[in-house]
């Protein structure tokens, strides 16, 4: 209700209506530009859960229906498998990680939501409703992972026979206790990639279910001032580099790892701009009002990857994000002794044996390209090159917080959390009898983060689908 005596309601009002006028028509542009942070709704209670094939598209396509495809085959640069045989791998594997993604240990994560951005200044805050996000009660949570959080117990994950911290802890005093987090968290800090703020005494849990990655509205130039900094400011660039956004071309003389930090970066890029296009609301219209619907949007697909429409650089982006797709499963297959019983606990008995049988199912899928990253080819030489890329892709971590949509920072500090948990795993010490000590909320990125690449992969086969029917007379 608005004052009408009161002038600075009138003005309040006004200005909100001339915003949300304004959004539509600056949409494509925007998106063109930056990209943003986020649809990801298909309907149902999961947003991993939606088949892309029963979605009526919004958008119709009328160019050349193999132009954004045309490229993308081979294998993978940087990698063992095939696009083919990533294609057919995942289509056994998607229905085992959409089902794991439902089950408690999951789908609550907890999350920070008071870090300051330490890069600039607060900006470009969200004014729309749904960048909100619903966090949990104290009822919300299981049992199990409530027992967990209040012992304030350290997942100490390595490999099977070595004795469990969470064991010792009952035995040692205050002090030592105290002494022993106390190094994990300089452990942590030495090998890990990205700062892990589960801990924090003002996390909270959040169910992902109930806060699905979508479009909210959080567009312009402050989505945009985040991708420049990941690009321009902590991607590693080639000497004659002069400005603006790299592009695939620029970086190919780089070596490895140099080329894999920005095609991290540009895949997971990539992914949460096919998870816009496949999940585009439109309104029904009609009265009563009906719900938004969510479906693909053919045109705003070309947007992002026809190569006439990104300077020849769509394909590559769909080629990086086979890439980081197959980074994470490899990460998955190395971890496989870190995905026990005891380290997978949510308290709900046949949830976790049933999230057993699931990942057993993805490891098992990946026999037909075997070690899908080969990860010993990086650092062989370069400590410094190590903590370098280390430190350029803690930063990312922390541009994160200067997101201005709470419900797009969770999603976006999610997933560079799993991305930097498959790099901890992947890039652990050699010759260490234990693998990385891993948190849980470490473990749930890494898997959710894996769920959205295995969804996108699905979608982008429906839009080659979509896109052939449209040229069909």
């Amino acid at each position: 209700l608005v004052d009408r005596s009161n002038p600075r309601q009138i003005f309040r009002k006004r200005t909100i209506m001339s915003r949300r006028a304004l959004v539509g028509s600056v949409l494509l542009v925007t998106l063109f530009l930056f990209g943003v942070f986020g649809i990801n709704e298909q309907g149902g209670s999961s947003p991993f859960s939606t088949n892309p094939s029963s979605v009526t598209p919004i958008v119709q396509d009328s160019g050349d229906a193999d132009r954004c495809f045309r490229d993308l085959h081979g294998v993978v640069e940087d990698c063992r498998c095939s696009v083919d045989v990533v294609e057919r791998m995942n289509s056994n594997i998607f229905a085992a990680i959409t089902d794991l993604l439902q089950l408690d240990y999951f789908k609550f994560y907890k999350s920070n939501f008071n870090s300051s951005c330490p890069f600039w200044s607060d900006e470009g805050e969200c004014l729309s409703k749904s960048c909100a996000v619903s966090v949990c009660t104290d009822s919300d949570i299981p049992l199990g992972l409530k027992m967990d959080e209040e012992a304030g117990r350290v997942l100490d994950c390595g490999m099977e026979g070595g004795p469990d911290l969470a064991d010792v802890l009952h035995t040692i005093s205050d002090s030592q206790r105290a002494a022993l987090e106390g190094l994990h968290a300089r452990d942590a800090e030495h090998h890990g990639f990205c700062d892990v703020d589960d801990d924090s005494q003002h996390g909270v849990f959040v169910n992902l279910l109930d806060n699905p990655e979508r479009f909210t509205g959080y567009i312009g130039s402050s989505p945009g001032r985040i991708w420049r900094a990941i690009y321009s400011e902590n991607c590693f660039k080639p000497d004659n580099f002069m400005g603006g956004f790299l592009t695939q071309r620029m970086i190919r003389d780089l070596c490895m790892e140099k080329r894999v930090f920005y095609r991290i970066m540009s895949g997971l890029h990539a992914c949460i701009n096919l998870h816009v296009a496949a999940s585009y609301p439109s309104s029904p219209g009609g009265f009563p009002p009906r719900p938004t619907v969510w479906g693909p949007n053919v045109t705003m697909f070309d947007i992002f990857f026809d190569p006439q429409r990104t300077y020849g650089e769509g394909p590559s982006r769909l080629h990086n994000m086979y890439f980081t797709y197959l980074l994470l499963l490899r990460a998955v297959v190395k971890g496989a002794p870190l995905w026990t019983p005891t380290r997978l606990h949510s308290g709900a008995d046949v949830q976790d044996t049933r999230a057993q049988a699931l990942i057993a199912s993805v490891i098992e899928a990946t026999s037909d390209c075997g070690a899908t990253f080969d990860e010993t080819l990086m650092f062989q030489d370069s400590d410094e090159l190590k903590a370098e890329f280390s430190m350029h892709f803690k930063n990312v971590s922390r541009i994160m917080d200067c997101v201005g949509c709470e419900k797009c920072r969770l999603w976006g500090k999610l997933q560079v959390t799993g991305l930097a948990a498959a790099l901890k795993i992947l890039f652990s010490e050699p010759g260490l009898s234990l693998l990385p000590r891993l948190r849980r909320n470490e473990i749930v990125a890494l898997f959710v983060t894996f769920g959205r690449f295995s969804q996108a992969l699905s979608e982008l086969q429906h839009f080659r689908h979509l896109k052939q029917a449209a040229r069909r007379p």
